[in-house]
């Protein structure tokens, strides 16, 4: 993610969004707070947005 070109940490940035999503049901399974399941759910949900939308940006600047 602090290496490589734009295209690279935008797609870095997607997989750390999937892999907060992906955690989601490990952090339940572990017996957390629903709190805290939630909010590692919508985060994940939130940087997989943003790093689309600054796919797009980068795509369509070029």
């Amino acid at each position: 993610m602090f290496v490589g070109g734009k295209f690279i940490k935008e797609i870095a940035l997607e997989m750390i969004g999937f892999n907060l999503m992906i955690a989601y049901l490990d952090v339940q399974a572990l017996g957390f707070s629903p709190a805290i399941a939630t909010f590692t759910m919508v985060s994940g949900i939130s940087i997989s947005a943003l790093s689309l939308a600054l796919l797009a940006k980068s795509r369509t600047e070029d």
